[in-house]
């Protein structure tokens, strides 16, 4: 999921990803926040942020 997504498309990848039909989520940074899903097993950081700051408040999320 990424910012070049229609809503529509975002919304739907949500959908697909909270009711189990696709359990995989791949997000940018940009478009992983506001996301909430409170059962998820793994996060996988990948490309960490430069600053240490943005890194925490982006783990702190999870």
């Amino acid at each position: 999921m990424h910012g070049d997504r229609t809503q529509q498309q975002r919304h739907q990848a949500v959908q697909d990803f909270t009711s189990g039909n696709c359990p995989i989520l791949v997000a940018t940074s940009v478009a992983a926040r506001g996301l909430d899903f409170p059962l998820i097993g793994y996060v996988v950081n990948y490309d960490l942020p430069d600053s240490s700051d943005f890194y925490i408040h982006r783990i702190g999320r999870t």
